[in-house]
């Protein structure tokens, strides 16, 4: 979180974290038409300005961070300076372990950093829930979310469903936890 006092400016930054073609990009995607200015061909950082907050104006980064195996430097170093994080399941029977090892992942590199999602608003993102071969929430809960202590949001990014939601709901945790 930045706070720019001369210009009464709060700048919070969420990423989009998870497995390769999980919905991220199609995610980020829906959400950048919203953006402050459309974001530029090969950018992965976006910005909504969104209502004043006591008195500053609240600016809302959203980072894509690349799921291909082979960006592994790239995710850890773009999880660099966010204050909250969106981790986007594939809701497809046949990404269950993709899943797990994904957030394995990003847990692994959080404590590179002293960071963990236990302690920084995290919220999952089940995607992709129009599939036919899509896994029921409970069975996605059981393995991504078993002490059920993260809120999730259900998704369809493709077809625009739930998307806004999520974002709003990730913004409500990382406010609430800055303005305590």
């Amino acid at each position: 979180m930045y706070i720019n006092w001369r210009y009464k400016e709060l700048t919070i930054t969420i990423a989009l974290y998870g497995p390769p073609s999980s919905g991220k990009t199609t995610t980020w995607r829906v959400l950048a038409r919203g953006a402050i200015t459309l974001p530029e061909e090969g950018s992965d950082t976006f910005s909504l300005r969104l209502d004043d907050i006591r008195d500053k104006h609240v600016v809302l980064q959203v980072r894509d961070i690349p799921g291909k195996l082979e960006d592994e430097a790239r995710r850890r170093t773009a999880l660099y300076g966010v204050d909250g994080l969106i981790f986007v399941a594939d809701s497809d029977a046949a990404q269950e372990e993709a899943n797990r090892r994904s957030i394995e992942e990003l847990q692994a590199n959080l404590e590179r950093m002293n960071k963990s999602i236990y302690t920084m608003p995290f919220l999952l993102q089940y995607n992709k829930r129009d599939l036919p071969t899509a896994l029921e929430v409970e069975q996605l809960q059981d393995h991504l979310n078993p002490d059920r202590v993260f809120p999730y949001q259900e998704t369809s990014a493709n077809v625009e469903e739930g998307v806004l939601e999520v974002l709003r709901q990730a913004t409500d945790l990382i406010l609430a936890t800055a303005l305590q």
